[in-house]
């Protein structure tokens, strides 16, 4: 869905390009994409090898991306690589670095505000 809202916001001269693990999970999105008219592309890679140029975009956009990573430190570095000089990047993920206490991960309340 971001993707086809970016693809909307950036207009015709601009490029949104949408990026998943799996075939699957891209079917929804072309056919979302050809129904309603977006030009946006769709890419099967994964966050740690992203199939792209160096410098190819002005902002990326994780969301949920980054929680699926299993090795942050280099998604991090392919996505400084596939930004151009002053790319932004924009996250809506939940990163654990470290373990969370038992008692956290049971708790809603924690989850939940």
């Amino acid at each position: 869905m971001d993707t086809l809202l970016a693809a909307q916001l950036v207009g015709p001269p601009g490029k949104a390009v949408g990026l998943d693990a799996t075939p699957e999970m891209l079917d929804y999105p072309r056919n979302a994409g050809e129904l309603h008219g977006c030009a946006a592309a769709f890419v099967q890679g994964a966050v740690e090898q992203l199939p792209f140029a160096d410098g190819s975009f002005d902002l990326v956009i994780s969301n949920g991306a980054l929680n699926l990573a299993t090795d942050k430190d280099r998604s991090f570095s392919e996505i400084a690589r596939v930004l151009v000089p002053g790319g932004e990047m924009i996250v809506a993920d939940l990163i654990v670095r470290e373990a969370i206490p038992e008692h956290l991960l049971a708790s809603m309340d924690a989850w939940s505000t």
